[in-house]
């Protein structure tokens, strides 16, 4: 499974804290881990942050090919990074950000 309902808990001027659900299965369904040592766990989350500005970002969505075009950064979270909520779901953090500017968060 993948992470889902990607939303913005707390936008600050030059940071945002995100929020979405764990994937409800990870590791070997079938077997349900009962030949592995360790259970599977997540170790990081992994997205890509993209500076869009309003011409860009409608061709983003709608053209494969513009990708190269925009400037884009990469996001790791690992375990240490991220929280985890009782219902389920995890909070992160995206620092460094500039206030005046939008962005687009892809492929976590």
């Amino acid at each position: 499974d993948e992470p889902g309902n990607l939303a913005c808990v707390v936008a600050g001027t030059t940071h945002v804290e995100l929020k979405w659900m764990r994937p409800r299965r990870i590791g070997n369904e079938s077997t349900r881990d009962a030949f592995q040592r360790k259970r599977e766990a997540i170790a990081q989350y992994e997205a890509t942050l993209l500076v869009a500005d309003d011409d860009k970002a409608g061709a983003r969505l709608s053209d494969p090919e513009d990708a190269g075009k925009l400037p884009a950064r990469e996001c790791r979270w690992m375990q240490s990074e991220w929280q985890d909520e009782p219902d389920g779901s995890v909070l992160a953090r995206i620092e460094l950000l500039r206030p005046d500017t939008k962005y687009v968060l892809e492929g976590l």
